[in-house]
């Protein structure tokens, strides 16, 4: 069985936090970022054997597959904890969020790089934007916390549905 493909920004962004990224290094990552999204969420879809929009196929497939050995192991603290292909999975999965997210919200959400605050954990990352109550909506790192959270028993397979459901984001 061929392993999962890790989600491996260019090399030039291994060794620097998206803090410390220039404003062209941003634009540089989400460039890179739009040129591969569409190929690794079909690849995705081709993986999961479920079509686009379904989270709740979605949902039932990544239950099972976070608890496979390729995509999670015991860590040093006895949890179990992403391996590095269930951190592109869960990467991936946020693909499918999004995805979801601008066809449901179709013309209001788009997206762009989180600019300010520089505080914020998203800081020069791709997101979603367009939402009236928040400023954007960042699903990669939303994605790898719930992925985790599940292999803890904190949530179940329905979180990835809630993802999707922002109607409450706007006025």
């Amino acid at each position: 069985m061929m392993s999962y493909p890790l989600f491996i920004p260019p090399e030039k962004f291994f060794d620097t936090k998206n803090f410390d990224w220039s404003l062209n290094e941003s634009k540089e990552y989400f460039k890179w970022f739009i040129s591969i999204k569409d190929k690794r969420l079909d690849d995705y879809l081709e993986f999961l054997s479920i079509e686009k929009y379904d989270v709740d196929a979605l949902g039932d497939k990544m239950f099972d597959l976070l608890f496979d050995k390729e995509f999670s192991a015991l860590a040093e603290d006895g949890k179990l904890d992403l391996t590095n292909a269930g951190f592109a999975l869960a990467a991936d999965t946020s693909l499918f969020i999004s995805d979801c997210i601008l066809w449901k919200y179709d013309g209001k959400v788009h997206w762009d790089i989180v600019r300010k605050p520089k505080s914020a954990i998203s800081y020069h990352l791709p997101a979603l934007f367009g939402f009236s109550k928040m400023p954007y909506i960042e699903c990669m790192g939303g994605s790898i916390s719930n992925a985790r959270s599940i292999l803890w028993g904190e949530i179940d397979r329905y979180i990835w549905r809630e993802m999707t459901e922002l109607d409450d984001l706007f006025v």
